[in-house]
């Protein structure tokens, strides 16, 4: 029988596998993200690149730090812009 019980607990669930996957993908890329960082100065030296970086275990934890933060500034700003998309939606509409 469909109750509203029944159909609240199936919202959550499909908000909850939402945003789960939602997690996932961005933790994935994350990873990916401090991979790439934390290859970046053997990139660099493998190169011959004139740059000032030695690679060492340290610099590239550095590398990777720096690129997960600029990774998540992104994100954030990201979800912002489209946060205020989202509220602003009915205001944008009305002007067509």
């Amino acid at each position: 029988m469909l109750t509203m019980n029944n159909v609240l607990v199936f919202i959550i669930f499909l908000v909850i596998v939402v945003l789960i996957y939602k997690i996932f993908r961005i933790a994935l890329r994350a990873a990916l993200i401090v991979a790439a960082g934390f290859a970046f100065p053997w990139i660099v030296a493998y190169l011959g690149l004139p740059l000032p970086i030695t690679p060492d275990i340290g610099t590239g934890i550095r590398f990777a730090a720096i690129a997960l933060a600029i990774f998540l500034i992104y994100q954030f700003g990201h979800f912002i812009i489209h946060f205020f998309k989202l509220l602003l939606w009915p205001f944008r509409r009305g002007k067509r």
